[in-house]
């Protein structure tokens, strides 16, 4: 979650950002969720995208630290107490793969729904 400020410049919420459909600036900042509903924030457009990164990259240190993360990267390479490659002896697990999907690849969906063109 990351926390943002309503434009009344009193209520502070979380937000999922992995629900933002889109962000605008004009004048205000407004998040376009992918539901359609809309938050108007005191934050600027940078700042919002800054939020975001920040988190994803929480997000993706965070897992880095879990048993079993994949270390096919250089933050599993690294050796030591508490790290992937330690995580990894103890338990006696492979690593877990995970898939990447490039986001214009057509993916089977839902019924009677079609990708967009």
């Amino acid at each position: 979650m990351i926390v943002l400020t309503r434009l009344n410049g009193t209520d502070r919420f979380g937000i999922n950002p992995d629900l933002v459909e889109r962000i605008h600036a004009s004048p205000d900042t407004t998040l376009v969720m992918v539901n359609g509903m809309r938050h108007i924030v005191t934050e600027s457009l940078d700042e919002v995208i800054t939020l975001v990164v920040e988190f994803r990259a929480r997000v993706l240190t965070y897992a880095h630290r879990l048993p079993g993360a994949d270390a096919g990267d250089a933050a599993g390479s690294v050796t030591g107490p508490g790290t992937v490659t330690e995580a990894r002896a103890e338990s006696g697990r492979e690593p877990t793969h995970l898939s990447i999907v490039h986001p214009h690849d057509v993916l089977p969906g839902p019924a009677g729904q079609r990708p967009r063109k």
